[in-house]
């Protein structure tokens, strides 16, 4: 049987046995230590239409789902106020972190974390929070990395 090779078919408590665990060693460092960055590669940017009321809020609109592979993160709010929050219930109670607008700031997080945003019309004259029809909407887009394999 000249070029043919025999490979025998592990059995399933074979493949999926557990590895014996590892003794820790403690290490102390003394010099400094080199540490790189790793690349990422970027993702195709998406773009988010956030209805803003002409007063209160509008519907939660998931943005980011949890992703550990996720390096980081980048937002640009175009032109109106929107909340964010990397959990719904804290945008049910108005709660999470205000982006004002009016110019474009890019928003950096290094999270793996999922993300949610709100639009919000900001009365500022002090009266009670109302739900009216959608008169704008934000312009959310966001830039994903991830790390590269």
């Amino acid at each position: 049987m000249s070029g043919d090779t025999e490979f025998d078919t592990p059995a399933l408590e074979e493949v999926l046995q557990e590895e014996t665990s590892m003794v820790a060693v403690p290490v102390r460092v003394v010099d400094p230590v080199r540490v790189d960055t790793l690349p990422t590669i970027m993702k195709d940017p998406r773009t988010y239409l956030v209805p803003v009321p002409a007063t209160g809020v509008s519907g939660i609109i998931q943005i980011l789902n949890r992703d550990p592979r996720r390096a980081r993160v980048t937002v640009v709010v175009s032109n109106q106020d929107v909340l964010v929050s990397g959990a719904p219930g804290n945008l049910e109670k108005f709660a999470g972190g205000y982006v004002p607008t009016g110019i474009p700031i890019p928003m950096h997080w290094d999270s793996a974390s999922e993300m949610h945003v709100r639009g919000v019309a900001i009365n500022t004259a002090g009266a009670d929070v109302q739900f009216g029809p959608a008169t704008d909407v934000a312009v959310v887009t966001v830039f994903e990395e991830y790390w590269a394999r």
